[in-house]
């Protein structure tokens, strides 16, 4: 080997260690070279933990060969599409951030587990209702000659009533405890109101002179033997113990909602909405705060201290706390009315922090100690229902006859 050779290759050699050392170096720090920048970046890490363990791993739709839980590093800041997999459960999968020098945490990613659908009962359901603190349920079914409501434990049903076939019957609701359901049944065989108890699993039919045509009817928010009934702008107060019935307030009424000793209600004046509490039993006048704008509004409560207001022409939901009407308030609802924004519907977290909101085509969530609004899911079909499950962590909502499972 002559000395142009041996020098030739000394050069090559040197070359090569100050070129690709650095490169080591830079690798082995987290630098990567990003080809759609066309420069080298500090890359960053992802962590993913599942429950299920050992389910599979895939980025951009691209197997990766990675199990959880899993640590992925030297990952260029970019959006990534991350797929989590595994034999006898949905898919989960969520779009994700990478930055620059940090490491990104995806804890307990839950997937669903695929089961299959039991036919739990047959015929022509009205409607069915959970049975608070367990596994039965109770159901309207129609029959061939009348309307049965069953209670279903496990494999047996037990018939509870028959009502006419003709009538239209209508669950109002359970009371504040979940133990009595109070139920309509409305028709030319008769109307009435009826009640069932969860404990003496027994369907109880209230007395003649209770019922009159309700336009609405509610729960008290505190007693179980306190109902309230609307009829021609006179509300009436129904206690189901005593059989007794009293008129309580006169007034414009369009919706209500009360405890025992308040009555809070909507009504309209001189092209303006507004709430009112009034005192059960006291002549005083009512007190009075002044809606954002005349509409048609309905009220609910979410705690006993906290009001829920949707208009329903628009969909805008607001809260207000009932402590307000013990001040003096400004002119301006702006003050004293938090707008949380549009929504066909509402559901609160069991927590009562997260408040999940949702339209035609839109799902959020609001936090209501942060007063922030975080997008769950846009799509290009009506949404007509959605609610929190697995205790928030996901949203199933419902297009036409399907069902979807997004992370919250």
């Amino acid at each position: 080997m002559n000395i142009r050779i041996k020098r030739a290759l000394y050069l090559f050699f040197f070359l090569v260690f100050f070129i690709i050392n650095p490169i080591i170096l830079l690798y082995a720090s987290g630098y990567s070279f990003n080809y759609k920048k066309f420069k080298i970046e500090k890359t960053g890490s992802l962590v993913i933990e599942t429950l299920p363990k050992k389910s599979k791993i895939y980025i951009n739709d691209k197997y990766t060969s990675y199990v959880t839980p899993k640590k992925i590093d030297f990952l260029l800041p970019d959006r990534y599409k991350i797929t989590i997999t595994k034999d006898g459960y949905y898919d989960w999968k969520k779009e994700i951030t990478v930055r620059s020098g940090l490491t990104l945490f995806i804890k307990n990613a839950h997937l669903i587990k695929k089961s299959k659908s039991n036919l739990i009962v047959k015929g022509a359901v009205s409607w069915i209702e959970q049975v608070s603190g367990t596994k039965d349920f109770i159901f309207l079914k129609k029959s061939e000659i009348d309307q049965e409501l069953y209670r279903k434990d496990k494999d047996k049903e037990s018939l509870l009533y028959s009502f006419p076939k003709e009538n239209h019957v209508i669950n109002i609701g359970w009371s504040r405890n979940k133990r009595k359901l109070l139920i309509l049944s409305l028709g030319t065989r008769g109307n009435g109101l009826y009640i069932f108890d969860k404990d003496s699993h027994q369907v109880m039919r209230l007395s003649e002179k209770l019922y009159k045509p309700y336009e609405k009817i509610k729960w008290d928010y505190i007693r179980d033997d306190i109902i309230y009934g609307l009829r021609f702008n006179v509300l009436y107060q129904i206690n189901i113990t005593e059989l007794s019935i009293k008129p309580i307030l006169s007034d414009d009424i369009h919706d209500f909602i009360s405890t025992e000793s308040f009555i809070y209600y909507l009504s309209n004046r001189e092209k303006n909405s507004f709430i009112k509490r009034k005192i059960i039993y006291q002549n005083e006048e009512p007190k009075i705060i002044k809606l954002p704008e005349i509409s048609e509004y309905s009220i609910d409560f979410h705690t006993e201290k906290i009001i829920m207001i949707k208009n329903k022409k628009n969909y805008d939901f607001y809260i207000l706390e009932s402590v307000i009407f013990d001040k003096k308030v400004e002119e301006s609802p702006d003050n004293y009315i938090l707008f949380l924004g549009k929504g066909k519907e509402a559901e609160w977290l069991d927590n009562n922090k997260s408040l999940l909101l949702y339209d035609d085509f839109e799902i959020y969530s609001y936090e209501m100690r942060l007063g922030t609004k975080n997008i769950i899911n846009r799509t290009s079909s009506v949404i007509s229902k959605a609610v929190f499950v697995l205790n928030g962590a996901y949203v199933l909502y419902q297009q036409e006859n399907a069902l979807f499972l997004i992370e919250n």
